[in-house]
């Protein structure tokens, strides 16, 4: 019975409470009022902020000791590599590189430098050093005929290199030492200049024919006559200058217009014609009749009879 009136009068107390709460529903709603705060535990706030408190030195002493970790990792990774500038030249320099602002392709680097393969080797080389070539005008010679008359000779160096190779390919020599074996030797060449040689293709020495009977002079400044030299009798050609030429008949030697003389070349058979009319030459009416003259049958029918 007791314990009914209690619960009753328990409830007679909620339910006088309510009314409370509806005007504080009202008032909130319509803007008379604001609602209450919570009631805050301060002991139990005050444990949780030691707690975050705690926890967060822990936290900052991790972050600490991981920059720690990767300073000395980073320092150590660079200091092989790392320039420190000691004047200013140095830092004006450091600066223009840093100034760079061209990307690197970092892996086409690393590729590059993974397939490149460079060495460098020292070698010893002879080198060829060319000769000169002289050429000297000869007018015993026919016109624009060469004769050499000094061969040249090239000369050598020895010379020592480091060549740098990279991926089998020579990309750099440098000369560090160069030492001469033999000087080159000049090569001289003698070019002629004579029409006259050149017209009847012949050289010095050569056998000619007199194309009419003509004087011989002893010398071109005079006109002292030493001989004459008959139709078709061969001599040989010594020089010739200026339309006047120096030959040999026989033991004599002298001058005689060159206009006179021909080659086999330029007048095919005349060498035959020489023959006979040496032969003719020596034959005389005087001569002994067991001597022979030389003569066939053909050359007394071509030659004798016909004169």
């Amino acid at each position: 019975m007791e314990n009914n009136i209690k619960r009753n009068k328990k409830h007679l107390d909620d339910s006088s409470k309510l009314p409370n709460l509806f005007k504080e529903i009202q008032d909130i709603r319509y803007g008379r009022a604001k609602p209450k705060e919570p009631e805050i535990d301060l002991k139990k706030e005050e444990i949780k902020l030691k707690q975050k408190y705690i926890s967060n030195r822990k936290f900052n002493a991790i972050g600490i000791i991981i920059g720690i970790l990767f300073l000395i990792l980073f320092f150590s990774g660079i200091h092989s590599n790392y320039i420190f500038a000691t004047t200013e030249k140095e830092r004006v320099a450091i600066s223009e590189f840093e100034e760079n602002e061209n990307t690197i392709d970092l892996m086409n680097v690393i590729s590059v430098n993974i397939s490149e393969l460079t060495k460098k080797e020292i070698v010893n080389k002879e080198i060829e050093i060319p000769y000169e070539t002289e050429y000297i005008e000869n007018d015993l010679l026919p016109k624009d005929e060469q004769k050499v008359v000094q061969a040249g000779r090239l000369g050598f160096i020895e010379r020592t290199l480091i060549l740098t190779y990279e991926n089998e390919e020579l990309i750099d020599e440098n000369i560090i030492n160069e030492v001469t074996k033999n000087d080159p030797v000049k090569e001289i060449i003698e070019v002629g200049t004579s029409e006259f040689l050149a017209n009847n293709k012949v050289h010095i020495g050569d056998i000619m024919y007199i194309t009419e009977e003509t004087p011989i002079y002893q010398s071109i400044e005079d006109d002292n006559e030493i001989g004459y030299v008959y139709q078709y009798i061969d001599v040989a050609i010594l020089s010739e200058k200026d339309g006047i030429a120096r030959v040999a008949v026989d033991d004599l030697e002298g001058y005689v217009d060159s206009r006179k003389l021909t080659s086999e070349i330029v007048t095919p058979g005349i060498a035959e014609k020489s023959r006979i009319a040496k032969i003719i030459t020596d034959v005389n009416p005087d001569m002994p009749l067991n001597v022979p003259s030389r003569l066939t049958k053909d050359d007394f029918k071509k030659e004798v009879l016909k004169r």
